[in-house]
């Protein structure tokens, strides 16, 4: 399909809709730019004008916009040679009131002329890729309304939200970049706020957070311990921990957002995109690909329109004569596409989301427990020996020496690896069992997960019963029973100072201490026992 011309995107689009966002630059005073004629400079810049006005617009444009604004006043000249920069220009005329509310909300230190300019000239949203009518200010980044409105990112946290989700204390937390809050009303729900607030970027705070506890892990076991403290003297409950967000009802969601169009450096012009005729009367169904609070521009509309057809009437009629192409987010993180062959399905069905979902064959299963940072692909890595049926040794050039894999082969195979995963999880830096080194994938699915291999151990045996029984003694410690304690599971230092407990893939948290202790007991007569039960069924050499 050809783009869609000018007259068909103006015939399938509406501007604007009957409502207001209310985002922060409409909360900002009326400020009407003066068309007074400035005397020209009488002073120069001293040594600065020295160098050659080119030189000066970089200097400025990697300037903050606090320094930017302080510049300009120092006289008449400063003020010339800033007016004169194209980028200052380009934003004053475009996107003045972006300018204004970063520097009304104080952030305007945190963020350079050029920034802001690379901001103003992104089509796109930096998280979903459709077009981005808005600017996230904390962050600097291009959003469209769904994602502000709705993902955890774009959610400027209290003082008080920073300290109690990632346990921190009150002067680290005074010193993270922040910005203040202007009352007024905000959100289409138009919620009014008479309180002006401090507040700090979502991933600001995450970072704050993991720099000062070392690891997520180390933020929920502080989170917890503090929980318990403070249950034990408790004599009513607190507020939760996530107050409620709201979503698009949400005034702080919109309190760092403004308006802005996407400045195109090749034409010069500005395109602020519009709104699917057709979409219009989706309103009730929330489904993303044809939410009615989308913006497109002609490239991205005609792409919709190949999905789900021209617009005949003010509603989509999907082409039935044709095969018909589908571009799937799966889990907020995979693409796949789908070609659908004429006639197949009813073009209504095909139009509607939930209804298509439900009548095209599953995609497969993946784990879903995704707690390392770390993932590979499994044609990274060179399998050097199959171990056991779905784990085998495998070497890739990001670790130095060998690892140990194990992955899921079919489907039915990733729920017992869904729970180890999380089994993993649970005995994290306790040095119970082979240190977990991240999650294997195949083509973005996560299918499994990689260890260390343990070196210079063996099996154990009726003799290594005491130091067994210390690394069973550990785990059940953490409330966890490991459930199959066969010798094959155990493995047992050289020298006999240690053991390492192996598969998970049945354990789980137990707080019966009866439990626990038959399987402490069981130890002895599992270390002893001769039938070959969970032993290695294949070890062959791969060429």
């Amino acid at each position: 399909m050809t783009q869609v011309s000018d007259v068909e995107f103006l015939q399938s689009t509406v501007k604007t809709l009957r409502l207001k966002d209310n985002t922060l630059d409409e909360v900002l005073p009326v400020s009407t730019p003066s068309d007074q004629h400035r005397p020209l400079p009488a002073t120069d810049l001293g040594a600065l004008d020295v160098l050659p006005l080119e030189l000066l617009h970089i200097v400025l444009s990697k300037a903050d916009l606090y320094t930017l604004t302080t510049f300009k006043f120092i006289n008449r000249r400063a003020l010339a040679v800033v007016e004169s920069s194209q980028q200052y220009k380009t934003i004053l005329y475009h996107a003045r009131d972006a300018l204004r509310s970063a520097l009304r909300i104080g952030a305007g230190g945190q963020l350079t002329l050029q920034e802001l300019f690379d901001t103003l000239c992104k089509p796109n949203c930096e998280l979903c890729g459709d077009f981005g009518g808005y600017i996230y200010l904390l962050a600097c980044q291009r959003v469209c309304f769904l994602c502000f409105s709705e993902d955890r990112r774009y959610l400027p946290l209290r003082r008080c939200d920073v300290k109690r989700k990632f346990a921190l204390k009150h002067p680290l937390v005074k010193t993270l970049p922040s910005m203040r809050s202007l009352t007024g009303i905000y959100s289409p729900n138009e919620k009014k706020v008479t309180i002006s607030q401090t507040l700090i970027d979502y991933q600001v705070a995450y970072q704050a957070g993991l720099s000062f506890h070392g690891s997520a892990t180390a933020v929920g076991r502080q989170l917890e311990e503090e929980h318990n403290q403070y249950m034990r003297g408790v004599k009513r409950l607190r507020k939760a921990d996530e107050p409620f967000d709201g979503l698009s009802g949400n005034p702080l969601r919109f309190m760092a957002i403004t308006r802005a169009p996407v400045f195109n450096r090749n034409t010069q012009q500005a395109e602020w995109g519009a709104y699917c005729l057709g979409c219009q009367d989706y309103k009730g169904r929330r489904t993303r690909s044809l939410c009615w609070r989308r913006r497109y521009t002609a490239s991205s509309l005609t792409d919709h329109l190949v999905q789900y057809g021209r617009i005949e009437c003010g509603e989509h009629s999907a082409d039935d004569k044709h095969e018909s192409y589908f571009r799937l987010l799966v889990d907020g993180k995979h693409i796949k596409y789908l070609v659908i062959d004429q006639g197949l399905y009813d073009v209504e069905d095909m139009c509607f989301e939930p209804a298509l979902l439900s009548m095209i064959p599953p995609l497969p299963p993946e784990i879903t427990n995704i707690w390392h940072p770390l993932q590979m692909d499994h044609l990274e890595f060179r399998m050097v020996k199959d171990l056991r049926s779905s784990v085998c040794e495998a070497t890739a050039p990001n670790f130095p020496s060998s690892i140990v894999l194990k992955f899921a082969r079919f489907d039915w195979e990733i729920p017992q690896l869904e729970h180890e995963t999380l089994a993993y999880k649970w005995i994290a830096e306790h040095a119970i069992g082979p240190k977990f080194l991240g999650h294997l994938t195949e083509e973005g699915r996560v299918i499994g997960f990689m260890i260390e291999k343990i070196r210079g151990f063996k099996h154990a045996e009726p003799g290594d019963l005491a130091v067994c029984q210390a690394a069973l003694e550990r785990l059940h410690r953490l409330g966890t029973k490991h459930g199959d304690v066969n010798k094959h599971n155990i493995l047992v230092r050289s020298d006999g100072e240690g053991a390492t407990l192996i598969d998970f893939d049945v354990a789980q948290f137990c707080e019966d201490d009866v439990v626990l202790a038959e399987e402490y007991q069981s130890l002895e007569r599992e270390l002893c026992d001769t039938s070959g039960r969970g032993g290695i069924l294949t070890e062959s050499v791969i060429p």
